[in-house]
């Protein structure tokens, strides 16, 4: 699979709110977004609406290797 590029908009608060949690969940604001939003999913994969979007096929759970 190859890396995509995503982009996002912040408001101010949440933007300086993600530049605190510099270096403890990454060296880049993308990076620590990144790092959150994977540390949410690893937390929450098994949650009742996750795996109902999945039964459902509105979510792909399925990990694709290189």
């Amino acid at each position: 699979m190859k890396d995509k590029v995503v982009s996002i908009r912040l408001e101010r608060t949440h933007k300086e709110l993600f530049q605190q949690f510099m270096p403890y969940f990454g060296s880049t604001e993308g990076e620590v977004i990144r790092n959150l939003a994977l540390r949410w999913i690893e937390r929450n994969i098994t949650d009742p609406n996750i795996t109902d979007l999945a039964k459902r096929g509105l979510l792909n759970l399925k990990v694709e290797n290189d």
